[in-house]
């Protein structure tokens, strides 16, 4: 087994924390004062709310993910958890899509369901890469993962600049 291909499983696990990493983001609790909030606060806290519950089952999901790449004995070990991880990814993806944003952020949301589709869809990538023990394919699931770091921290920026915080 080369250097890289050793790595491999190390990077998959790299992945699975950038996504554990942002979604544990996304699960704060918002101690801000109980003033009674006019209606777009309330709007905005709700929206929150709903993101907040839609990705927070991402969390436990990436963090088992990790665990189970580091007790992968091949790449083709890694089939089954980037299954169980790509359910969960698509599962928050569905949620998502099913929130109504308030308009100010209507546009952000549709790139942050996007954002998520994304890493559904390259978690199921790497899943039939790993049953075909192709560990090209798991390098194309770290890249994945690399671009949404990037464009989950982006957004997060963008929604924090407009005042909500996840």
């Amino acid at each position: 087994m080369t250097r890289d291909e050793a790595r491999r499983p190390a990077r998959v696990a790299a992945t699975a924390a950038v996504v554990l990493l942002l979604a544990a983001a996304g699960c704060g609790d918002d101690d801000e004062g109980t003033d009674v909030a006019t209606d777009a606060d309330q709007i905005q806290k709700d929206y929150v709310d709903d993101v907040r519950a839609a990705i927070g089952p991402i969390a436990p999901q990436s963090q088992q993910l990790i665990v189970q790449v580091g007790e992968a004995q091949s790449i083709g070990d890694l089939s089954q958890p980037l299954a169980e991880a790509e359910k969960g990814y698509r599962a928050a993806t569905r949620e998502l899509e099913d929130i109504t944003p308030p308009e100010d952020v209507a546009e952000l949301h549709e790139r942050l369901v996007e954002t998520q589709r994304q890493i559904a869809d390259a978690t199921k990538e790497a899943e039939q890469a790993a049953e075909q023990d192709d560990p090209d394919g798991l390098d194309e699931f770290s890249e994945a993962g690399d671009r949404y770091a990037r464009r989950s921290r982006a957004l997060s920026e963008q929604f924090s600049e407009l005042g909500y915080e996840f």
